[in-house]
């Protein structure tokens, strides 16, 4: 058979199945989805409420796009663990020295940590994002006070792939970070 080398398609095959096996993935991004869909729910639930409730209406500056993707500031704090932890969890146990010695220079690893958790937590995200959105339209639009916004609304795709983009982005952030400092703290 031929020899086989180190390849960076081989390299980001070794990096999905390490990102997978973690438990700690799995776990991080379930708290991400959980706030991002569980939270942009609960706060436009409440603020459709408070419009059949109480007769309020939604004055010239309510975003309700904005409302049903507020999960996202919270999520991100979880995205962002994740990304350091991917890194430095390695370097805890001194798995790095396995790793680094089948791939002897660092960057075709860096590469391939950063692109598996780019496209895994944009999917992700970008899910939770998409039924964070119209799921909170959904009770917004029940309040019975003229709000319809779908996806076709100028602006609303845009911030649900935006918002993906965001954690994506704050999470590569942490990837880079636990890359300089090699340490989880």
């Amino acid at each position: 058979s031929p020899p086989l080398g180190v390849t960076q398609g081989r390299v980001i095959t070794s990096e999905w199945i390490k990102l997978r096996s973690l438990r700690s993935t799995v776990f991080s991004l379930l708290a991400a989805v959980v706030c991002t869909i569980g939270l942009g729910l609960l706060i436009s639930f409440l603020r459709a409420h408070d419009f059949q409730q109480h007769g309020f209406f939604p004055g010239p500056d309510f975003d309700p796009t904005l409302v049903s993707l507020r999960g996202i500031y919270l999520a991100q704090l979880a995205i962002g663990v994740l990304g350091v932890l991917m890194i430095t969890g390695e370097y805890s146990t001194g798995m790095i020295r396995a790793t680094l010695s089948a791939v002897p220079r660092r960057l075709p690893v860096l590469w391939a940590k950063a692109f598996v958790f780019a496209v895994t937590v944009f999917v992700i995200t970008g899910i939770a994002s998409l039924l964070a959105f119209l799921g909170g339209q959904a009770f917004l639009s029940g309040a019975g006070v003229g709000i319809h916004v779908g996806l076709s609304t100028p602006g609303a795709a845009r911030a649900v792939l935006g918002g993906a983009l965001y954690l994506t982005v704050v999470g590569l952030l942490g990837v880079g970070l636990g890359f300089l400092l090699r340490n989880t703290a």
